[in-house]
């Protein structure tokens, strides 16, 4: 082997070391940088929104979007947490969790304490459900007397109901509380139980399409006064940064169609906008 040889060979080495210490370097480094876990909240009720799979896995529209923000958000690791509907806000106020997902809507006693989206992600109408055959009902006002379902957990048609009984005292809302889904209460509609529902569309469509259901819906003038129709993830107050993440991603999901995809694929319809 001659000296040129020899010394072609020892640059070739030094490139080749050079480059591994390199390459060991970058991976190092990206190893050392930190990925943020964000934990999300969500009840796993109602489906489509969100529902553990015969898989036993969670799924729906929601976890579709989050999957699809955590996958655009390399420094971020979303933590998906299962609890109560109430356990959602005690979570966030005790700093438990970062982000609640479960068709949230704005109210201003939520909006003092957390942070929305600028982006809803589902738009769809809140209706009066009752069976195929009801014609004495078509308004709220057809409510009074009637024997209606209602959510003990507070959910926004049922402060809806409480605060229209204040003011029809006379003959008020006969409101019965109950824990059950929307699916088996639907069922309850149908079979008697409960002479209407003020619910959201999409439930309905849902356990129609699930369990062949035969009932209609009925439009509400007001339905703004009874919950907006708007979803938003919800953040506590310090998570701006995490917010603004999320919009960004939420945009672009829009933009692409995405979300009229995913919208489709779980509802059946575009709720997305």
């Amino acid at each position: 082997m001659n000296k040129i040889t020899k010394v072609i060979g020892l640059i070739t080495i030094l490139i080749v070391s050079t480059s591994l210490i390199s390459c060991q370097k970058k991976a190092s480094d990206e190893g050392s940088k930190k990925v943020a876990k964000v934990v999300v909240a969500l009840s796993g009720s109602p489906k489509p929104y969100n529902y553990v799979n015969e898989k036993g896995e969670l799924d729906g529209y929601e976890v579709a979007i989050l999957k699809e923000i955590d996958k655009r958000l390399p420094e971020i690791e979303l933590d998906f947490q299962k609890t109560d509907f109430a356990g959602l806000f005690a979570g966030l106020d005790s700093n438990r969790y970062q982000v609640v997902s479960n068709n949230m809507t704005k109210k201003p006693e939520r909006e003092e304490k957390y942070l929305f989206n600028d982006n809803y992600y589902v738009k769809n109408h809140t209706v009066i459900a009752v069976r195929e055959n009801e014609t004495k009902i078509k308004t709220i006002d057809d409510l009074q007397g009637k024997k209606v379902p209602g959510s003990s957990s507070g959910n926004a048609t049922t402060l809806f109901l409480e605060k229209y009984n204040e003011t029809h005292k006379a003959n008020p809302i006969k409101i019965i509380y109950t824990e059950a889904g929307y699916a088996p209460v639907l069922q309850d509609v149908q079979n008697g139980r409960y002479d209407a529902y003020v619910v959201t569309e999409t439930y309905v469509d849902t356990a129609k399409k699930e369990l062949g259901l035969k009932l209609k819906t009925l439009p509400i003038k007001n339905e703004q006064e009874v919950q907006q129709s708007k979803g938003y993830f919800m953040f506590r107050k310090d998570q701006v940064e995490l917010k603004k993440k999320f919009d960004i991603v939420l945009t672009s999901l829009i933009k692409e169609g995405k979300l009229k995809e995913l919208s489709i694929k779980y509802f059946g319809k575009d709720y997305s906008r």
